[in-house]
């Protein structure tokens, strides 16, 4: 085991509490078999021993029946030359030829999968190989667990006996007239009374009190496995990967050791994300957010929304993090309003870069709405969103070949007249660029037609000149008469009383929209100067 967990224990604080649930779905493997193993293990299905350990962060499968095979011929010829294993000799025996057949090499971190490769292990992974042939076997074991080191009981006779399986000379590393000797100096002490002694037995004792050993099964084993795992990752500072490890392992082991490791390495992360990448940081941040009693998840959200826009391999990927945070953050204070904000700007940044400018928008709004503690400052939303639409409109694709509808659908920040000025002028600017690509017959107009008949109050509050606005009347108008729409074109009519000077050329129209003989004079003279513009190439303005 790993010298490593010590020196987390004693340098870093993190919250260690209640460890939430990840769904098998969150977790990341290297191969698929691996996966389906893992997944049978937390919804407590019957899983395969020997593969939970052998594809544990093993790439590499290609081995896997071969030496499935090796191990099951090994038991296969043990039990044909031993029998039962009632006999302790037996039992010592065995112990004896798995070590000498298998184990070659101690080597202080190494995977399971290794012992079949080169005779590579360490003490977890030999005592996995041990149990594995003692389950195949039906031999009684208990494994053991210290802050450093895992060992074993096995039943030889009628008594459970420890066995060290890193040592191959001496697998009964203590001698049971050491532990006597120990356990009664424990009761001369008067640390351990005579009537304990007596109810508990000398091994139970000497366990208690020398080992401090805690009891664990094969499936939280596998965990510290994959705790080492994400050791070896740390050491060769991969810490996405080592995180990854740390996801399968507190699922599997779900020790206040597993959440050390994790809060130590996203506490390193959180204060170097422009080392390692502001988006990885933010997502482990968030599907580790049960350890951000520091704010780790908001620091990386708010320092990764403080950028413009995602990159496009961020963007494409930024989806699958919805369900940890909106799942994992803490309510009702400022960190959680804060955290929502910087969300919703993300989405809604997410969504421009899609090219879903509706949702984009619709998120920007929320982002505007979780940011009540300064609500009439200027922050960093209302930035983005004006300069959202001077990238629209710098953008001819967008402006040409973007689907306008959506762009104007802006229209729900009219409450605040920073948002609303910069709304309807880039909507009139807009408006005139695509004029001039001839959109009378792209029919572009509906939209702005709609936005200006629900939000006719906004137009009056703008800084544009009268003859400007008057100018979007006249033309969304002509769009209607052009459709043959003289309800439409009448309800702009009406609209434009409320926004510009009503002069002498409204007020005809106001009257001819009123008589239907009139509205045919007012169509058909359109048609004539629309026609005479685009033959001549000038606009209708």
């Amino acid at each position: 085991m790993r010298l490593t967990y010590i020196f987390i224990l004693l340098f870093f604080a993190c919250n260690c509490g209640a460890v939430a649930q990840t769904t098998p779905d969150t977790l990341i493997f290297t191969n698929q078999a691996e996966n389906e193993n893992i997944q049978k293990v937390l919804n407590k299905s019957k899983f395969d021993t020997f593969a939970l350990y052998y594809l544990a962060g093993n790439a590499d499968t290609t081995g896997f029946a071969q030496h499935r095979v090796y191990l099951e011929n090994f038991v296969s010829n043990q039990r044909k030359k031993y029998g039962t294993f009632r006999k302790p000799k037996y039992v010592k025996k065995l112990l004896e030829n798995v070590h000498a057949y298998f184990l070659k090499q101690y080597e202080l971190n190494v995977p399971f999968y290794r012992i079949f490769q080169d005779g590579h292990y360490n003490c977890l992974t030999s005592c996995a190989l041990y149990v594995l042939v003692f389950d195949k076997l039906g031999i009684p074991y208990q494994l053991k667990e210290l802050p450093t080191h895992i060992y074993l009981t096995v039943k030889i006779g009628d008594k459970f006996e420890d066995i060290e399986t890193t040592i191959p000379a001496d697998l009964q590393h203590i001698k049971k007239s050491d532990k006597e000797k120990y356990v009664n100096d424990l009761v001369a002490n008067k640390i351990v009374s005579q009537k304990e002694l007596e109810e508990k037995g000398i091994p139970k004792v000497f366990d208690e009190h020398f080992y401090e050993s805690t009891d664990i099964d094969i499936v939280q084993m596998c965990g510290l496995a994959y705790n080492n795992l994400a050791a070896d990752f740390t050491d060769s500072s991969r810490f996405f990967k080592a995180l990854d490890q740390l996801l399968i392992s507190r699922n599997l082991y779900r020790r206040n050791e597993v959440n050390l490791f994790a809060g130590s390495i996203l506490n390193m992360l959180g204060n170097n994300t422009s080392k390692y990448g502001q988006f990885e940081v933010m997502k482990y941040a968030i599907i580790f957010s049960d350890l951000t009693d520091n704010d780790i998840l908001a620091q990386a959200l708010i320092y990764f929304g403080n950028n413009t826009l995602f990159r496009k391999n961020e963007a494409d990927s930024f989806l699958l993090i919805y369900p940890y945070l909106t799942s994992n953050i803490i309510r009702n204070d400022e960190k959680y309003f804060r955290i929502r904000e910087t969300y919703h700007k993300l989405l809604g940044e997410y969504y421009f870069l899609t090219k879903k400018y509706l949702l984009s928008a619709q998120n920007y709004r929320e982002s505007y709405v979780y940011n009540p503690w300064d609500i009439q400052a200027p922050n960093q939303t209302k930035i983005s969103l004006i300069n959202l639409f001077n990238q629209l409109f710098d953008s001819i694709e967008y402006i040409n070949k973007g689907n306008l509808t959506e762009v104007f659908s802006f229209s729900f920040i009219e409450t605040d007249k920073q948002y609303t000025t910069a709304l309807f002028e880039f909507i009139y600017k807009s408006f005139q660029k695509n004029f001039m690509e001839d959109v009378w017959e792209k029919n572009k107009l509906d939209t702005l037609s709609f936005l200006v008949m629900n939000k006719t109050e906004s137009l009056g509050k703008l800084r544009l000149m009268p003859e400007q606005l008057q100018q979007i009347y006249f033309s969304i108008m002509r769009n209607y008469l052009i459709k043959r729409n003289f309800e439409g074109a009448n309800v702009v009519i009406q609209a434009a009383k409320l926004a510009v000077p009503f002069d002498k050329e409204f007020a005809n129209l106001s009257d001819m929209l009123q008589v239907p003989s009139q509205r045919e004079i007012l169509y058909n003279g359109l048609v004539e100067l629309y026609h005479s513009q685009k033959n001549t190439q000038q606009t209708p303005f």
